[in-house]
């Protein structure tokens, strides 16, 4: 009778270890375990929102935009410009590099395309003159120039702007041949991809 009931109480002693450890194990499967230090294991709150809302940044670009006031008429001179990839090497007296500059201006409803340097002169007569234009592959094409009617030698103004507009905005490389005074021939390079011009 003895060893009877020895063994009830032996079995209900298991049972209540078991029992207990279960719980335990329980316990510790819905408790997050603190102690961790693991940097790579650690998960900071992520605005999930803002991911799916996020604006990709713009593609890179050379373009520079500018916006002056008219103060003849209080409206907007809006301009984009872009530098050539190299500086022109001239001699005496110009010596040192020279910076070609293609610049996109809308002023008084009029838009204006011109290249200037800021050293040199271009070789041009009263009338103005041609530059040869090739956009990226495209065998290259004459373009006609007109002087600054300010009389200044270091800027041209392109003739055929909405043609030349349009082809700048959907190519990626712009070569220029321009002649130059005492100078002769000289190639500028300039990267035109991504124009943002609405204007």
């Amino acid at each position: 009778m003895n060893c009877k009931n020895d063994n009830l109480i032996f079995m209900a002693l298991c049972l209540c270890s078991i029992a207990i450890v279960s719980c335990n194990n329980a316990t510790r499967s819905t408790v997050p375990n603190t102690s961790i230090t693991d940097s790579s294991l650690i998960v900071t709150d992520v605005d999930t929102t803002q991911l799916s809302n996020s604006v990709p940044s713009p593609s890179a670009s050379n373009w520079t935009y500018e916006e002056d006031e008219d103060k003849m008429t209080s409206k907007k001179i809006f301009r984009a410009s872009v530098t050539a990839k190299e500086e022109l090497q001239f001699g005496s007296p110009y010596d040192g590099g020279s910076t070609a500059t293609l610049t996109i201006r809308k002023k008084r409803g009029e838009t204006d395309i011109y290249l200037r340097v800021s050293k040199g002169q271009f070789n041009s007569s009263y009338d103005g003159g041609k530059v040869r234009a090739r956009f990226d592959n495209i065998p290259a094409k004459m373009y006609e120039f007109s002087g600054a009617s300010s009389g200044d030698s270091d800027i041209i103004f392109l003739d055929a702007v909405p043609s030349f507009l349009k082809k700048i905005k959907g190519h990626k490389k712009l070569l220029l041949e321009a002649e130059f005074y005492s100078e002769g021939l000289h190639v500028m390079e300039f990267d035109i991809s991504n124009l943002n011009w609405t204007h």
